[in-house]
């Protein structure tokens, strides 16, 4: 199984400005929370138990590859846009 976790980078947009990388501190730290908050809702939901198993089994690692690859693609299609843009593009 082979991972590629460089799919996130500095990349021009149509005006020749360039978009923060999804890599940053403030984007990690969002990132994280959200995992935090969703791990919560599936617990809420007694989809998963409060503790882990010993080992991961491979089905455990592929349903997690699964995860981590819509992961990627919901951040793909995501536009992170700071309010100072904002503010500037509609003057």
């Amino acid at each position: 199984m082979s991972l590629n976790y460089n799919t996130a980078s500095v990349s021009e947009v149509e005006d020749g400005t360039t978009q923060e990388s999804l890599y940053s501190e403030v984007s990690q730290l969002s990132l994280k929370d959200a995992v935090i908050y969703y791990q919560g809702l599936l617990a809420q939901n007694n989809l998963i138990s409060s503790e882990s198993s010993a080992s991961i089994s491979h089905e455990a690692m592929l349903t997690g590859e699964e995860n981590f690859q819509n992961t990627l693609a919901i951040l793909a299609e995501k536009i992170i846009v700071s309010d100072e843009e904002l503010i500037h593009e509609n003057e």
